[in-house]
């Protein structure tokens, strides 16, 4: 048993059956994070769904402006990272009442950034459209649409918290059902807008914007009833309107590296859409195409991700380093033999996906979008080698190794050759696709290597 006081919440390691535990409690973690996310990326991908029936040109500014927002809400839930690990550290150790502080401290920090980072998404929104060149039609929708995103940030950060929390509990259930519910309430919504059904007015790209704001609404409502009828694993301490700067420094120095990674990553991926946008509309479109449906074929990765993070921290909490470095082995196998057979799936049917998927799109988009998903497909292994190996250094504390893999590998070799293919080169934009590879091969060796010398074993948080 890991833990030996009585507390209310406990991490109990049956003792002789140590790895059947450790695997069924990867999986445990990992499935409500696979569905969670793939059904929040559903409403992603109706959202470009139904704007692609409008125009080429609307898709793209879309996929444009919800990638500018979530570069801003990954900035938020990165933070949250550091709670997450703060918390099963604490569960591991059977300390339910300090995990529960560390949980209400984290979510009051995220929702007061959340605000200032509306208000700045807002100022800045026309700024960053007009430099990557959206296109003069869809502008000023575009930009309304930012804003009602923007307005239900806070929302957002509040439901972002609140399923971390959970989450470092060891309950990735009840964020799941929440998102499960809140989407398809969101999908109805969106379609009502965007489309002017049920007696609402027509509003387009407009409408997606609000219907997201509608739904952070929605799912931040869902969440009240699991705290007010004591329902959670873990109770909220929000200790009135005070905030123990302590734990927020613990929390940041965990969390910020990883904030500053995921920025870097999202701003990059946002450079990579700048130089895309360069060859034309139609390419732009078919890497925002590609990009929506690896949403879906990266959710293994995602989902032991998660679980490599919670898991890693309460074994280190309950002061079993070895179980840690185990649970690391078993949720990059379960992942790799995942990705793998995916990779295969989406090689098979990348050219159906996409025309069943957006079938407006011209002969010249489906080739290239195709094209695209070829080579996310060759590199799904390296990716899930990559995304279980962070996730597993972030519970663990040692947050600092994922950022410099991630963000060289995206400045370095993904960044770096693009700009090289296109402006030396001028090479066909398809080999812009192929700069995923070099990158992360570089992450999944570094982060191997970092694994390997252990030194986040006996990491102090």
């Amino acid at each position: 048993m890991s833990a030996q006081n009585h507390n209310e919440l406990m991490f109990i390691i049956p003792e002789g059956s140590e790895k059947r535990f450790l695997w069924s409690q990867s999986w445990r973690l990992a499935w409500p994070v696979f569905i969670g996310q793939g059904v929040s990326t559903s409403m992603i991908l109706l959202s470009r769904v139904m704007i692609g029936t409008i125009s080429a040109s609307a898709l793209a500014a879309l996929g444009i402006g919800q990638m500018i927002f979530f570069a801003v809400v990954m900035g938020l839930t990165s933070i949250s990272v550091g709670m997450v690990a703060l918390i099963a550290r604490e569960v591991g150790g059977g300390n339910s009442k300090g995990a529960s502080k560390i949980f209400g401290q984290g979510t009051k920090f995220g929702t007061i950034l959340s605000v200032l980072l509306a208000g700045l998404g807002i100022w800045l929104t026309r700024p960053i459209f007009q430099a990557l060149q959206i296109a003069p039609e869809v502008m000023d929708d575009a930009v309304k649409c930012m804003i009602w995103l923007f307005l239900g940030l806070p929302f957002a950060s509040i439901c972002f918290f609140l399923g971390a929390g959970l989450r470092g509990a060891g309950d990735t259930r009840t964020p799941m059902i929440i998102i499960v519910i809140n989407t398809a309430l969101n999908i109805i919504i969106q379609y009502a807008l965007v489309f002017g059904k049920f007696g609402i007015p027509k509003m387009g790209i407009i409408g997606a914007g609000l219907a997201m704001n509608i739904a952070f609404l929605l799912a931040t409502v869902m969440f009240v009833p699991v705290f007010w009828l004591k329902l959670a694993v873990l109770p909220i301490n929000l200790s009135g309107f005070r905030i123990d700067w302590g734990i927020i420094k613990k929390i940041v120095r965990i969390g910020g590296p990883t904030a500053v990674e995921w920025e870097l990553i999202q701003l990059g991926l946002i450079a990579i859409v700048s130089i895309i946008n360069h060859y034309g509309p139609e390419e732009g479109a078919a890497y925002i195409i590609g990009l929506t449906i690896l949403n879906f074929f990266q959710l293994p990765a995602i989902g032991y991700n998660a679980a490599a993070t919670t898991q890693i921290g309460m074994c280190l909490g309950a002061k079993r380093p070895d179980l840690a470095e185990q649970s690391v082995r078993i949720n990059l196998i379960a992942s790799v033999i995942l990705m793998s057979i995916l990779s295969g799936i989406l090689i098979a049917f990348a050219r159906p996906l996409i025309t069943a998927l957006f079938p407006e799109s011209s002969e010249y988009t489906v080739s290239l979008a195709r094209l695209y998903l070829f080579a996310v497909a060759i590199c799904q292994p390296l990716m899930a080698l990559a995304f279980v190996q962070a996730g597993a250094l972030r519970g663990a504390g040692y947050s600092i190794s994922p950022m410099i893999a991630q963000s060289l590998g995206m400045y370095v070799f993904r960044i770096g050759l693009a700009v090289v293919l296109w402006k030396v080169y001028r090479a066909p934009v398809y080999w812009i696709w192929l700069t995923q590879l070099p990158d992360f091969i570089f992450r999944s060796v570094y982060l191997t290597i970092s694994v390997r010398r252990g030194k986040w074993k006996v990491v102090k948080v």
